[in-house]
């Protein structure tokens, strides 16, 4: 899948990037409704 190490590095910063973004905004979106996350930290 891979041609090399620095792909599936560069690969896998990317995706977590993405994923920390969208979790973010979720997150901010979930707290905007009302959400309490205390309860489950």
């Amino acid at each position: 899948m891979y041609l090399n190490e620095h792909e599936k590095l560069r690969f896998t910063a990317t995706f977590s990037s993405c994923m920390t973004f969208q979790h973010s905004l979720k997150a901010f979106f979930y707290a905007a409704i009302g959400f309490l996350f205390c309860g489950y930290l």
